[in-house]
């Protein structure tokens, strides 16, 4: 369901996407089980990890020109 959201969005967007998007997009209350809670943001954690490796690299892209 993430990826589907995401198609077409800028980096930006994708870096703005947050917390309560995602819950929204799925349809889950903020006051259920913390268990599930993390789970349903597992998606969103790894999005945000990749996103800024991805932008690490090209910062460090950009150092060696």
């Amino acid at each position: 369901m993430l990826t589907d959201e995401l198609v077409g969005m800028t980096l930006d967007q994708v870096r703005a996407y947050g917390k309560d998007d995602l819950l929204e997009l799925i349809g889950l209350p903020l006051d259920k089980n913390p268990v599930r809670l993390k789970c349903a943001l597992l998606s969103l954690k790894a999005l945000k990890a990749g996103v800024y490796t991805y932008l690490g690299q090209q910062h460090d892209m950009e150092e060696l020109d």
